[in-house]
Protein backbone atom coordinates (compact mmCIF):
# COMPACT_ATOMS: atom_id res chain seq x y z
CA UNK A 1 0.00 0.00 0.00
CA UNK A 2 2.74 1.71 0.80
CA UNK A 3 4.42 1.98 -2.70
CA UNK A 4 1.02 2.31 -3.99
CA UNK A 5 0.82 5.40 -2.17
CA UNK A 6 4.29 6.56 -3.31
CA UNK A 7 3.84 5.96 -6.91
CA UNK A 8 0.19 8.25 -7.32
CA UNK A 9 2.49 11.40 -4.75
CA UNK A 10 4.99 10.38 -7.75
CA UNK A 11 2.54 10.77 -10.80
CA UNK A 12 0.86 13.13 -9.45
CA UNK A 13 4.30 15.33 -8.58
CA UNK A 14 5.85 14.99 -11.86
CA UNK A 15 2.54 15.69 -13.68
CA UNK A 16 2.54 19.13 -11.90
CA UNK A 17 6.50 19.68 -12.68
CA UNK A 18 6.05 18.72 -16.63
CA UNK A 19 2.45 21.20 -16.68
CA UNK A 20 4.15 23.98 -14.66
CA UNK A 21 7.45 23.74 -16.94
CA UNK A 22 5.19 23.06 -20.21
CA UNK A 23 3.70 26.57 -19.18
CA UNK A 24 6.61 28.37 -18.48
CA UNK A 25 8.05 27.12 -21.48
CA UNK A 26 5.21 28.12 -23.66
CA UNK A 27 5.61 31.48 -22.25
CA UNK A 28 9.08 31.58 -23.01
CA UNK A 29 8.66 30.93 -26.64
CA UNK A 30 5.75 33.59 -26.61
CA UNK A 31 8.28 36.06 -25.88
CA UNK A 32 10.57 34.78 -28.32
CA UNK A 33 7.97 35.31 -31.12
CA UNK A 34 6.97 38.43 -29.90
CA UNK A 35 10.68 40.38 -30.38
CA UNK A 36 11.04 38.24 -33.35
CA UNK A 37 7.88 40.07 -35.07
CA UNK A 38 8.79 43.30 -33.51
CA UNK A 39 12.30 43.22 -35.05
CA UNK A 40 11.12 42.10 -38.15
CA UNK A 41 9.13 45.15 -38.67
CA UNK A 42 11.77 47.48 -37.22
CA UNK A 43 14.01 46.39 -40.05
CA UNK A 44 11.37 46.34 -42.46
CA UNK A 45 9.96 49.93 -41.80
CA UNK A 46 13.67 51.25 -40.81
CA UNK A 47 14.38 54.24 -41.01
CA UNK A 48 10.90 55.80 -41.17
CA UNK A 49 9.99 55.50 -37.28
CA UNK A 50 13.49 57.22 -36.77
CA UNK A 51 13.42 60.05 -39.82
CA UNK A 52 11.46 62.58 -37.66
CA UNK A 53 13.64 62.40 -34.92
CA UNK A 54 16.72 62.99 -36.34
CA UNK A 55 14.86 66.08 -38.56
CA UNK A 56 13.83 67.58 -34.83
CA UNK A 57 17.48 66.61 -33.83
CA UNK A 58 19.29 68.60 -36.82
CA UNK A 59 16.44 71.38 -36.55
CA UNK A 60 17.64 72.25 -33.37
CA UNK A 61 20.12 74.03 -33.28
CA UNK A 62 18.99 76.47 -35.92
CA UNK A 63 16.12 77.01 -33.94
CA UNK A 64 18.31 78.96 -30.74
CA UNK A 65 21.08 80.41 -34.04
CA UNK A 66 17.46 82.13 -35.14
CA UNK A 67 16.47 83.27 -31.47
CA UNK A 68 20.30 84.18 -30.48
CA UNK A 69 20.49 86.35 -33.92
CA UNK A 70 17.37 88.22 -33.40
CA UNK A 71 18.25 88.69 -29.37
CA UNK A 72 21.52 90.53 -30.59
CA UNK A 73 19.44 92.37 -33.88
CA UNK A 74 17.15 93.96 -31.10
CA UNK A 75 20.02 94.66 -28.12
CA UNK A 76 20.09 97.94 -26.99
CA UNK A 77 23.50 99.07 -25.43
CA UNK A 78 24.63 101.73 -23.21
CA UNK A 79 24.99 104.06 -26.59
CA UNK A 80 21.47 103.83 -27.52
CA UNK A 81 21.01 105.95 -24.08
CA UNK A 82 21.92 109.18 -22.67
CA UNK A 83 24.57 109.05 -20.05
CA UNK A 84 23.14 112.05 -18.02
CA UNK A 85 19.15 110.79 -18.00
CA UNK A 86 19.22 107.25 -18.82
CA UNK A 87 17.00 108.18 -21.53
CA UNK A 88 17.03 106.54 -24.90
CA UNK A 89 19.09 108.86 -27.15
CA UNK A 90 17.74 109.77 -30.74
CA UNK A 91 19.71 106.30 -32.14
CA UNK A 92 18.36 103.84 -29.51
CA UNK A 93 14.44 105.58 -30.10
CA UNK A 94 14.89 104.46 -33.93
CA UNK A 95 16.07 101.22 -33.29
CA UNK A 96 12.90 100.64 -30.72
CA UNK A 97 10.79 102.35 -33.41
CA UNK A 98 12.40 99.88 -36.04
CA UNK A 99 11.56 96.79 -33.97
CA UNK A 100 8.24 97.56 -32.63
CA UNK A 101 7.07 98.17 -36.55
CA UNK A 102 9.60 96.57 -38.90
CA UNK A 103 10.81 93.62 -37.11
CA UNK A 104 8.64 90.06 -37.92
CA UNK A 105 5.49 89.57 -35.83
CA UNK A 106 7.52 86.66 -33.57
CA UNK A 107 10.73 88.97 -32.85
CA UNK A 108 9.41 92.19 -31.57
CA UNK A 109 11.29 91.82 -28.45
CA UNK A 110 13.59 94.56 -27.33
CA UNK A 111 16.74 93.04 -25.72
CA UNK A 112 18.60 95.78 -23.26
CA UNK A 113 22.27 95.16 -22.16
CA UNK A 114 22.55 94.74 -18.65
CA UNK A 115 24.05 98.37 -16.75
CA UNK A 116 27.23 97.80 -14.03
CA UNK A 117 24.52 98.09 -11.83
CA UNK A 118 20.83 96.03 -11.33
CA UNK A 119 19.63 99.91 -10.69
CA UNK A 120 21.03 101.18 -14.38
CA UNK A 121 19.59 97.68 -15.90
CA UNK A 122 16.35 99.02 -14.66
CA UNK A 123 16.28 102.46 -15.29
CA UNK A 124 17.18 101.01 -19.18
CA UNK A 125 14.31 98.69 -19.13
CA UNK A 126 12.19 101.19 -17.51
CA UNK A 127 13.01 104.23 -19.91
CA UNK A 128 12.61 101.80 -23.19
CA UNK A 129 9.15 100.88 -21.79
CA UNK A 130 8.02 104.00 -21.45
CA UNK A 131 9.19 105.00 -24.98
CA UNK A 132 7.76 101.59 -26.84
CA UNK A 133 4.31 102.53 -24.56
CA UNK A 134 4.34 105.59 -26.54
CA UNK A 135 4.76 104.08 -30.20
CA UNK A 136 2.98 100.98 -29.80
CA UNK A 137 0.35 100.42 -32.14
CA UNK A 138 -3.11 99.36 -32.07
CA UNK A 139 -2.45 98.19 -28.00
CA UNK A 140 0.59 96.01 -28.59
CA UNK A 141 2.51 95.88 -25.75
CA UNK A 142 6.11 95.76 -26.19
CA UNK A 143 8.01 93.15 -24.55
CA UNK A 144 11.08 94.28 -23.06
CA UNK A 145 13.47 91.84 -21.43
CA UNK A 146 17.39 91.78 -20.37
CA UNK A 147 19.84 90.16 -21.73
CA UNK A 148 23.64 88.75 -20.91
CA UNK A 149 24.69 89.70 -24.42
CA UNK A 150 27.08 92.62 -25.21
CA UNK A 151 26.86 94.95 -28.16
CA UNK A 152 28.98 94.80 -30.50
CA UNK A 153 30.01 98.26 -32.27
CA UNK A 154 30.18 101.76 -31.23
CA UNK A 155 28.35 104.87 -30.69
CA UNK A 156 26.52 106.15 -33.69
CA UNK A 157 28.03 109.57 -33.16
CA UNK A 158 31.40 108.17 -33.33
CA UNK A 159 30.61 106.49 -36.83
CA UNK A 160 29.09 109.71 -38.07
CA UNK A 161 31.87 111.55 -37.00
CA UNK A 162 34.75 108.68 -39.04
CA UNK A 163 31.63 109.56 -42.48
CA UNK A 164 31.89 113.06 -41.79
CA UNK A 165 35.70 113.32 -41.23
CA UNK A 166 36.30 111.39 -44.34
CA UNK A 167 33.97 113.10 -46.52
CA UNK A 168 35.59 116.52 -46.12
CA UNK A 169 39.22 114.96 -46.34
CA UNK A 170 38.33 113.72 -49.90
CA UNK A 171 39.35 115.71 -53.01
CA UNK A 172 37.13 117.15 -55.65
CA UNK A 173 36.94 114.89 -58.08
CA UNK A 174 38.79 116.19 -61.50
CA UNK A 175 40.51 114.79 -64.15
CA UNK A 176 44.80 115.17 -64.46
CA UNK A 177 45.37 117.61 -67.34
CA UNK A 178 46.19 116.36 -70.47
CA UNK A 179 49.89 116.52 -71.07
CA UNK A 180 48.72 116.60 -75.17
CA UNK A 181 46.28 119.63 -75.04
CA UNK A 182 48.86 121.99 -76.28
CA UNK A 183 50.32 120.25 -78.80
CA UNK A 184 48.08 119.78 -82.87
CA UNK A 185 48.18 117.02 -84.19
CA UNK A 186 49.18 117.58 -87.83
CA UNK A 187 49.56 114.07 -89.10
CA UNK A 188 52.61 113.90 -88.86
CA UNK A 189 54.75 111.83 -86.46
CA UNK A 190 58.09 111.51 -85.34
Amino acid sequence: MRSFRWFTYSAIAMAAVSAISATSHAGCLDKFFEDVDKGYHRNKYWPEPFIMQDRAFVAAPFVVMTQKGWEEQNLLGENYFKKETGELNESGQLKVRWIMTQAPLGFRTVYIERANSPQGTADRMDATRRFADRIAIGGEVPDVRESNMMVNGWPAEYSDMIITKFQQSTPDPRLPPDPDAGATSGGTTQ
